[in-house]
This record gives C-alpha cells, sequence and structure tokens, in this order.
C-alpha cells in the first residue's frame, strides 16, 4: 500500500510541477512558439481567442490535441483542456463464454508549449466454463509528459502504474525520462517516435501463484529500462482517423525479459462530440512467471468495438 500510495504522490507532483512552470514561463514560452513559427510556412493562421477565460477547450482551435503547438502561429494564453472517454463492449460463445468490457479515460492539457496526457484504463473480463466463473481485471495508469524545446524534439516525461490478474501482476511501476521525435506532421499524417530511459519495479499476486503451484513464489522485481514508444496518425478524412500506437519496454537487469503490445485503431466521427471505434490491441510478455508457472499465457489479443465521447 505505501508504494502505491508514493506513485500516487509522484504521479500528483509531476502535474503540478509541469502546472507551476507552466504559469512563471507561459509569456515565455508564447513568445518562443511565436517567434519560430512565424518562420515556418507551415504554421496555421492566427486564431481569436475568447477573451477573459483562462480555461477552454480550445474549440477555436480544431483538433489542437492531435497537432504540435509549434504548428500554430499563435498560441492562445488560457490552458486548453481535452476530454475523451470511451466504452466497448465484445463477446464470445461457443465452448467459453466470454464478456470484455473496457472503458478508458482521457485527459489533455495545453499550457504554452507544456503538454500533459493523462489516462486511465480499466477492462473486466469475465470468463466462464459451466458454473465455474473468473474474473479478471486490468488497470493501467498514465501520466505522459512533454515540452516542445524545440521543432520537432520534445524533453519528455512518463509515469506510468500496471496491474492485470491474468498475469499475476500485482503493481508495476515505472518512471522514464527521454525524448520525443516529430517525424512529420502533416495535414493527413503524423508518424512520432519516443525513446526513453528509467527504472521499473514490480511485485507479483503470490497467494494466487500458489493455488495453481504451492512451489513457486516470485519475490519483487527491479531493473533499469529502455522504453520505445512510437505513434502513427492518419486522417483519412475529416471523419476517419486511423490511429497506430504501442510501446517496447526491455528490462535489462534479465535481457530475456520485455514486453510489447500494438494498437490499431480506426474512429468514424458521428456527431461533434460522439464517435464509434473498431480496435485490434495485442500485448506480448516474457518474464520469469511465464518460463515458470505452467499454462501462463504471454500473449494477449482482443478486437473491441465501441463508442467514444469528447470534449
Amino acid at each position: 500500500m505505501r508504494s502505491k500510495h508514493y506513485f500516487i504522490f509522484l504521479l500528483g507532483g509531476m502535474i503540478s510541477v509541469s502546472s507551476i512552470a507552466n504559469e512563471q514561463s507561459s509569456e515565455q514560452l508564447i513568445l518562443i512558439a511565436q517567434a519560430a513559427d512565424t518562420r515556418d510556412s507551415g504554421a496555421s493562421e492566427p486564431q481569436s481567442v475568447p477573451s477573459g477565460k483562462w480555461i477552454s477547450n480550445g474549440e477555436h482551435l480544431g483538433k489542437w490535441w492531435k497537432k504540435r503547438a509549434r504548428k500554430f502561429a499563435t498560441l492562445p494564453p488560457e490552458w486548453l483542456y481535452h476530454l475523451e472517454g470511451e466504452y466497448s463492449l465484445s463477446g464470445e460463445t461457443g465452448n467459453t463464454e466470454e464478456t470484455y468490457h473496457k472503458g478508458k479515460l482521457t485527459l489533455s492539457l495545453r499550457k504554452g508549449l507544456v503538454n500533459s496526457n493523462t489516462s486511465f484504463t480499466l477492462e473486466d473480463q469475465e470468463q466462464g466454463e459451466g458454473s465455474e466463473v473468473r474474473t479478471k481485471e486490468k488497470m493501467i495508469l498514465d501520466e505522459f509528459v512533454y515540452i516542445e524545446l524545440w521543432e520537432k524534439i520534445d524533453l519528455s516525461g512518463d509515469l506510468q502504474w500496471y496491474t492485470y490478474n491474468k498475469r499475476y501482476i500485482e503493481d508495476r511501476y515505472s518512471a522514464f525520462a527521454g525524448l520525443y521525435f516529430t517525424f512529420f506532421d502533416l495535414p493527413d499524417y503524423t508518424l512520432k517516435l519516443g525513446t526513453f530511459y528509467g527504472y521499473t519495479t514490480i511485485s507479483y499476486m503470490n497467494d494466487e501463484i500458489a493455488k495453481k503451484n504451492p512451489e513457486l513464489s516470485f519475490p519483487d522485481y527491479s531493473s533499469d529500462t529502455l522504453y520505445i514508444k512510437p505513434k502513427f496518425i492518419w486522417s483519412v478524412n475529416d471523419k476517419l482517423t486511423f490511429t497506430l500506437g504501442g510501446g517496447y519496454w526491455r528490462y535489462l537487469k534479465d535481457s530475456d525479459f520485455f514486453n510489447w503490445k500494438l494498437n490499431f485503431d480506426l474512429d468514424y466521427q458521428l456527431t461533434k462530440h460522439v464517435s464509434i471505434f473498431g480496435s485490434y490491441d495485442v500485448e506480448y510478455e516474457s518474464s520469469e512467471i511465464d518460463q515458470k508457472l505452467q499454462g501462463s499465457e504471454k500473449r494477449d489479443a482482443e478486437f473491441n468495438v465501441g463508442i467514444r465521447i469528447n470534449y
């Protein structure tokens, strides 16, 4: 419990520090961005800014959360926020019955050249075979902060928390710092890649593991970690968007241990604030549990169809 409180404290501190730094240097950041983008032929025309507001959803800027702040010739002085919630449900029937409920909430903030993306994902699965029903839960909390110091290079930090009882992971905490590169940022295409170095600690559900094999118990694991974060966005047209995201984690203490995930997402906008989507998620993990615990699965894949609400 103490480690959970410590991680939440770090997460809140990271947001607070970036907010304070933002307030103190927002005017300087705006001047830097204006000077840089005045020389950029691809910069957008200056946009009108509502007066008397300290925070705005940036509706007058379009989908600003999908664009770099430096793409705008004039940066608004107020905070920008974007809130996105999604829910998806899928199921299978046959020899086994599975129902997947997945929800995700994402808050994007921007002030000047400083950006913050906070997301929380909750996935609940009920798998039944006859009278036996097993509940599987996965939760992910991610706080990603980046400062657009240069035209296509950002200074970034990432805090992550992950728990998943199917993999017997009680808590996995990770903290990273590194650079976030934008290879191209066109009206229809965006390609980014982050490279990070950090530290990861993992604790396991040994009580649950003992139910499968009483002779097995796994101590907490800690390691320096390399993290790669790719992202590709293709705006097919005004309503249809394809996004490819994911990540790769390599644990340096034992070079055989790693995990990666890929997400393919197709989103169709129905109204100004509502869209439907289909996504395919793949996760793969190589760890000590996979090597020693019989029946442990390394690969997870799922297809989701759901609804998104943007504000």
